[in-house]
């Protein structure tokens, strides 16, 4: 499979819209298998839950076609009209188990995946794509679904046709329809980033990056506020791990909208640590870099703050989030040569779209950051009672824009080409505080913590 480049990409940008059914979808095959070699092959059923993988296979294979990025779009009606909508359907998907013991699962995963390409409610180009894997353990659905759509991005990008009718639509100015009475909406989360310029790095191949950007809690969640800034916050992120950190894009796992189980997926549980990031890093040789755009939350009785998933219910915080310290203690298990972690968000339970926790005041939490394993470096937004701002606009989240802006070079006090944290620091007091303060009287100052210092 080709490695896209920069220059190849679709100009613009895209949305993705996955239906529910897609989402929601699962597989479940049975077979006849010999659990061990002394008891008698059994019947079983197995339960593949393509839809969890979909989503996210989707952000990272289309967001490589179109250099403007891609936003994944739930709703109908939320769908904009100067974009072209991107529809993935999966039309097939075969598991066939060669082998099951009580350690491992050897089988051949097949998925057929179709995929639509709309502009203005009007198709201009359909595909299809094919993968077959052979896995042994248990990421092998995710793979399939991963290749899939890999295949289907590079078919996209590479079709004539489809770039002739992209760029046609262009330059073509827009028509509002005949029955049309109000206009359409803006989309409700900008999805561009920063335009920087970061300082040329070598390349590290082995070095992984996680890039969150939870925006809509409204159509999953209940009553927990959007985060505005989030999808270009992550853009942002995504494009200095890319273009500052070295690390290539194929080992940058990208979660837009994260529910529980993506998060668990990602990092681990509490009883199983080791999850997809383990899997994929090199021990001593992988840097990790982890962002977060997207809400947190204090613990009721003064315990470790969580990492807030798109699906969570305000009022059982501690069941459905992601205890920040088990964020920290799985991260720190890793055999990386080092972790660094930026969190664009706070943890008083209030943000700048309105308060997380549900029936409560968060002002009488009080919250609690966990210690940080020597391995890691954390940076985050502001302090544990602090809200992290945003622009005005709601184009980005301020400490978001100003972290990029100075490792891009703004932050480079003496001109050595290099960024350290001091620098950094005083960088973010200069511009992140004090427009924090001058916008909307609040004092917000980032957090900068090597291992061991708390």
């Amino acid at each position: 499979m080709p490695t896209v480049q920069e220059g190849e990409r679709l100009a613009g940008a895209a949305v993705i819209h996955i239906s529910d059914d897609e989402r929601q979808r699962e597989v479940s095959t049975s077979e006849v298998v010999r659990i061990s070699s002394y008891l008698q092959p059994s019947t079983f059923a197995y339960h593949y839950k393509v839809g969890d993988a979909i989503e996210t296979a989707a952000q990272q294979a289309y967001g490589q076609a179109f250099a403007g990025g891609v936003q994944v779009v739930r709703r109908t009606r939320d769908l904009p009209s100067d974009l072209p909508v991107i529809q993935p359907m999966v039309t097939a998907f075969r598991a066939d188990v060669r082998h099951l013991d009580l350690t491992r699962i050897a089988e051949t995963i097949h998925m057929e995946l179709t995929v639509t390409v709309s502009l203005n409610g009007v198709r201009i180009w359909s595909g299809s794509a094919v993968s077959d894997v052979e896995s042994v353990g248990l990421q092998g659905s995710w793979q399939a679904v991963n290749e899939a759509f890999r295949r289907s991005a590079a078919s996209v990008m590479t079709d004539a046709g489809l770039q002739r009718k992209l760029a046609e639509s262009a330059r073509r100015p827009a028509v509002p329809k005949a029955v049309a009475t109000t206009a359409a909406p803006p989309p409700s989360f900008p999805p561009f980033a920063l335009s920087l310029n970061f300082p040329p790095r070598p390349q590290r191949p082995d070095d992984v990056a996680v890039i969150i950007g939870n925006a809509d809690y409204h159509t999953l969640g209940r009553d927990i506020p959007d985060v505005r800034p989030a999808y270009a916050d992550a853009e942002g992120m995504r494009r200095y791990a890319i273009g500052a950190l070295g690390i290539r894009e194929g080992n940058v796992i990208v979660l837009r909208d994260a529910t529980a189980a993506h998060l668990a997926r990602v990092f681990g549980t509490r009883d199983m640590p080791n999850g997809q990031l383990h899997d994929w890093i090199k021990p001593g040789r992988s840097r990790v870099f982890v962002y977060f755009s997207g809400h947190g939350a204090p613990a009721t009785e003064g315990g470790s703050p969580f990492l807030v998933p798109v699906d969570a219910d305000p009022a059982r915080i501690e069941i459905n989030g992601y205890p920040l310290k088990l964020l920290y203690d799985n991260l720190g298990r890793l055999p990386a040569d080092s972790v660094t972690v930026v969190l664009e968000a706070c943890f008083s339970g209030l943000s700048q779209g309105g308060s997380v926790v549900g029936q409560a005041s968060p002002v009488y939490f009080e919250v609690k950051a966990p210690p940080v394993p020597s391995n890691l470096t954390v940076i985050t937004a502001g302090a544990a009672n602090q809200i992290a701002s945003w622009e005005q606009d709601g184009s980005n989240g301020l400490f978001t824009k100003h972290f990029l802006m100075g490792m891009a070079g703004k932050a480079d006090a003496n001109h050595d080409g290099t960024v350290t944290l001091d620098e950094l620091d005083r960088h973010l007091r200069d511009t992140m505080t004090y427009y924090a303060r001058r916008y909307y009287g609040r004092d917000q100052q980032a957090q900068i913590v090597k291992g061991g210092g708390r």
